[in-house]
């Protein structure tokens, strides 16, 4: 589970590196207040954009990636963004109680993103709702988010 949550922050790091480094008003943004634009994330300073920029660090970024995730790193990031956007879209179906936290239907045993970075939705079998209960419309517009979803 550490390590799952461990991947799942460097990944949400990586992209925003990526989206960061790959949009030109940010970078013009910081260019014309003459101050590096630190990224915190985790709590963590990040690289500038002055860093971020350079051949050196795409190569060595580039790099890593591949060394870490292989050659298909960008496939397994966006394979992982689509998950995580999945599992949002999920969340969003349920209701929440006083506090804001979602309140899972009893046919949920667990939602999570696999090793293979895809969406795994846990069922719980005795739960699952007949066609003609209430709860069944749920049902279906959870399992029609992802056709990609492993149950």
């Amino acid at each position: 589970m550490k390590r799952k949550r461990i991947s799942l922050a460097i990944f949400i790091i990586l992209m925003v590196g990526l989206l960061i480094s790959s949009s030109p008003d940010y970078t013009q943004q910081s260019k014309n207040i003459n101050q590096p634009a630190i990224l915190l994330a985790l709590g963590q300073p990040m690289l500038t954009d002055e860093i971020m920029e350079t051949e050196e660090w795409q190569k060595s970024s580039e790099e890593y990636y591949i060394e870490q995730y292989g050659e298909n790193y960008m496939e397994i990031f966006e394979r992982n963004a689509l998950s995580a956007d999945n599992a949002d879209r999920i969340r969003q179906l349920f209701e929440l109680d006083k506090n804001g936290e979602v309140i899972y239907p009893d046919f949920i045993g667990g939602i999570y993103i696999n090793e293979d970075h895809l969406l795994v939705i846990q069922l719980v079998e005795k739960f699952v709702p007949d066609v003609k209960d209430a709860e069944y419309s749920l049902y279906t517009k959870v399992l029609e988010v992802d056709n990609n979803i492993v149950l």
